[in-house]
């Protein structure tokens, strides 16, 4: 008889819960992921469908002043919508679409004047958009050469890429096969173009590999310096097969191209990322065995700091802190370490459980907060950008279930104090210290969830 219930055990414990609550006929409940949080499934303090934000969007970003929020919409009233983060209310929507190579989005916004620079939702072109009225400024077709002709157009997935504003915001970089190009935008006209470093069929700004992986990111193979004057390019050419990446930095003025090169043994490795300091003293570039940081002032590597995560060392610089002291790093698997920038002395570091390290990141404009959205738990951990150290969580109306999550769209503030997160269940803005609701992101002229979406 023991034999027979060890056996029937050992089946049960074998199965699902889903097969054995079918199996019993009862309901054991929603099953936590992680067991310390309060909630699992829906929050009991969370309002009504109806009553939630209905404006559910794919993606989304603050200004520098953090006084704007602005979405791509799932579905509604404009692909792109505009919100005040006083009032939560809604202040204009438009037909532009925000590009996203590689499935990373490029958000260009000039906080100054309160324009944004993304793709026209009808041509072949981008423009410039006034975000308080939504109406087109101005337009640079994908054809125009700049002198009042026409070229060809560009073939499919090929088109020009820009990587956005330069210092003052009233000029654009646009990479084409063969040139890079100097655009102002009001009034349109080309400014510069010079010769490109790189190939007529990989002319854009990439580079094999990228962050430490199982985890989404912002990181492109380009970073611009905080005052927009200099860029930093991560590149690998396709030929031949087994090239390495190589790193150049880009005078946003002059357009001139100087060549960044890595000591040995890094020289030889495949992009991690790149971050640049506030004051635009040190580069922080992350490579397959660590990270380097040099220094630009004196144009010399200062450190080479290695990771430490069983599976890899790579290390992904990710942002420094505001005073540029220290420097966040992504490592394999969602690892968030913090390092002194002067000394590269490890200062604080958060390691992942195996069951919950696949996910994304997004850290403020200030470094003050990461958040991260773990997948399994379907949670956005808040940790302090100085040490890395878990402040708390935000629950969205409805997490900590084991469940199959769609990914979620959210941005975060640039002082790190709230977060706007898109689930199918509502959005809203979030206080990251409280995890209370800041305001529904609610559309007038769209219904009430849950249409068209669905409760479970």
């Amino acid at each position: 008889m023991t034999r027979v219930l060890a056996l029937v055990a050992a089946v049960l414990a074998a199965c699902s819960c889903q097969n054995i609550e079918q199996a019993a006929g009862v309901s054991l409940g929603p099953r936590k992921a992680i067991a310390e949080l309060k909630y699992a499934g829906d929050r009991p303090d969370a309002p009504p469908l109806e009553e939630r934000g209905n404006s559910v969007f794919t993606n989304a970003a603050y200004d520098e002043t953090g006084s704007i929020l602005i979405t791509q919409p799932w579905f509604g009233t404009s692909r792109i919508q505009v919100w005040d983060t006083k009032t939560g209310s809604i202040i204009s929507g438009f037909d532009g679409i925000i590009p996203s190579p590689g499935s990373r989005h490029i958000w260009n916004i000039d906080s100054a004047r309160r324009r944004l620079f993304a793709r026209t939702g009808k041509d072949d072109a981008f423009a410039l958009f006034d975000l308080m009225t939504g109406e087109t400024i101005s337009v640079i077709d994908d054809t125009d050469d700049g002198a009042g002709g026409k070229t060809k157009p560009p073939s499919p997935f090929n088109g020009p890429y820009s990587v956005g504003f330069t210092h003052d915001a009233t000029q654009v970089m646009i990479f084409k096969p063969g040139v890079i190009e100097l655009w102002d935008v009001d009034p349109v006209r080309m400014a510069k173009r010079v010769p490109s470093p790189f190939t007529e069929q990989r002319f854009a700004p990439v580079a094999v590999g990228g962050t430490p992986g199982s985890t989404y990111t912002d990181k492109h193979s380009w970073e611009w310096s905080h005052d927009h004057r200099t860029l930093a390019v991560a590149y690998t050419p396709e030929e031949p097969i087994n090239a390495y990446t190589q790193y150049f930095l880009i005078d946003a003025g002059t357009l001139d191209v100087a060549r960044l090169r890595l000591p040995e043994p890094e020289a030889l490795n495949t992009f991690g990322a790149l971050a640049f300091s506030p004051d635009g003293r040190w580069l922080a570039v992350g490579h397959h065995e660590g990270m380097l940081i040099y220094d630009l002032k004196k144009k010399e590597w200062v450190h080479r700091i290695r990771g430490a995560q069983h599976r890899s060392d790579a290390l992904a610089p990710m942002r420094f802190t505001a005073d540029g002291t220290r420097v966040i790093a992504l490592g394999d698997q969602l690892q968030v370490s913090v390092y002194d920038v002067e000394t590269g002395w490890l200062l604080g570091r958060l390691d992942t459980l195996p069951e919950n390290w696949e996910g994304q990141i997004k850290i403020s404009a200030d470094g003050s907060r990461v958040v991260i959205y773990r997948f399994l738990s379907d949670t956005f951990e808040v940790l302090d950008g100085n040490d890395a150290r878990r402040i708390g969580w935000v629950c969205p109306y409805f997490c900590n279930v084991l469940h199959n999550p769609l990914q979620p769209g959210y941005a975060v503030s640039p002082d790190g104090k709230s977060a706007a997160i898109s689930i199918r269940r509502g959005a809203a803005e979030w206080d990251t210290a409280t995890d209370m609701i800041k305001f529904p992101l609610k559309d007038p002229k769209r219904k009430p969830l849950p249409y068209p979406m669905q409760q479970r």
